[in-house]
């Protein structure tokens, strides 16, 4: 499901891949992992604050959380 919804946002199809990773956080609220792709999927739709709002709720489940996909922890 991660996987889809990553290739859906790096295909254009934005609204699908908000709705698949939204899905991943909302079966999954204490997966700091699940919050680290929707950010993924924001930072992919230019949109950094969204981004690094779901990254910091992924901070906030376990505090040396590293993204998996952003070297930079989206600069937080």
């Amino acid at each position: 499901m991660n996987e889809t919804g990553l290739q859906l946002a790096k295909s254009g199809a934005k609204k699908e891949a908000l709705e698949v990773i939204s899905t991943l956080s909302h079966f999954y609220p204490k997966a700091p992992q699940a919050y680290d792709s929707l950010a993924y999927v924001h930072y992919l739709l230019g949109d950094k604050h969204s981004a690094q709002t779901a990254f910091n709720r992924a901070k906030t489940l376990s505090e040396t959380f590293d993204s998996d996909y952003h070297e930079s922890n989206y600069k937080m």
